[in-house]
């Protein structure tokens, strides 16, 4: 039987042993570069962006690109090469000259499973995703009067949206645009707004600051069989909407103005798009005593994310709006 005092003196020991050693954040053998690349289905042109890592004790960190890469995304349609481009760096930084990687005329299916495969010289690494696939009717509007005629609701009426989230998107984030036209200089030209979920300072008179919509998780489960998923609700706030119209008006005249469409645009994120976003941006608990920052990488081979996206668009038209009360 153990008594007390060897307890102590075997855990003393153990401190000791541990505390023999300095800790050293410099990983050994070759450093992995890091790869962003996001596969958007709403665009023609995809873009890689490769960096090289630096050691935490480096005096004087720049952002390096990664020279002699070879970058290929093969999936539906074959093998697409990304060709090296030279862009301007970001005004303010020492980086005059960033190269990308770009593969220009290249839309992702919707539901496609993609392969990313980078080749350099110090080593290859690959990654896998499945583009969110398109839904039949992915939003409906549950009232569309109240966009058209929203003085005639109350202001605290909510302007709600059902979401169908795709199987493959783990994040979803839904906008409401207001699509007008401005006459200026003989012309009419098109504009677009966006709606907030709120803004601030309308009750105490300050300067309004809108808060806006972000990436959420979703909250229906994915669908088997083949069925649709079930419907989530997206709720806007229609004083939020008259606000947005009013601000509108004012900042153009209102002669000088006409209304369009109110557009509500879906965007969906696979898991590991979200993840990641979830890991930069919500992992922050101030009850948590946890004080390391972790990090999310689906990349074999080197450190970063490979993810798809998705977007759609519902239109609903607001051209017989009136003055907001």
């Amino acid at each position: 039987m153990t008594r007390p005092l060897d307890v102590m003196a075997l855990a003393a020991i153990i401190v000791a042993a541990g505390c023999s050693e300095a800790f050293d954040p410099t990983v050994a053998g070759p450093r992995p570069f890091a790869v962003f690349a996001p596969l958007h289905a709403g665009s023609d042109t995809q873009v890689v962006r490769l960096t090289a890592t630096l050691a935490p004790s480096d005096p004087s960190p720049v952002i390096a690109p990664v020279s002699g890469a070879v970058v290929t995304v093969a999936g539906p349609g074959g093998p697409v090469v990304f060709q090296p481009v030279a862009v301007p760096g970001e005004p303010g930084t020492s980086d005059s000259v960033i190269v990308e990687y770009r593969a220009a005329g290249f839309r992702p299916a919707r539901g496609g499973a993609y392969t990313l495969q980078v080749q350099t010289p110090a080593g290859t690494a690959t990654a896998a995703i499945v583009v969110p696939s398109s839904i039949g009717t992915p939003l409906a509007v549950r009232d569309p009067y109240v966009l058209s005629q929203p003085h005639s609701y109350p202001l605290e009426t909510p302007i709600v949206v059902n979401v169908a989230v795709s199987n493959e998107a783990l994040g979803f984030m839904v906008r409401l645009l207001i699509e007008y036209e401005v006459y200026r200089n003989g012309v009419w030209e098109r504009e677009l707004a966006e709606v907030p979920l709120a803004y601030t300072g309308i009750a105490s008179g300050d300067a309004l600051e809108p808060i806006l919509p972000t990436l959420v998780r979703r909250a229906s489960s994915v669908s088997v069989g083949g069925g649709l998923p079930p419907p989530e609700p997206v709720f806007f706030n229609n004083l939020a909407y008259e606000e947005t119209i009013s601000l509108i008006y004012a900042r153009h005249g209102r002669p000088n103005v006409q209304m369009r469409r109110a557009l509500f645009v879906l965007l969906q994120v696979d898991r590991h798009l979200f993840t990641y976003f979830a890991y930069a941006n919500s992992f922050e608990d101030r009850f948590t005593i946890r004080l390391d920052q972790p990090d999310y990488s689906n990349v074999r081979g080197a450190l970063g994310i490979f993810g798809g996206l998705a977007s759609d668009t519902l239109a609903e038209s607001i051209t017989t709006i009136r003055q907001p009360r």
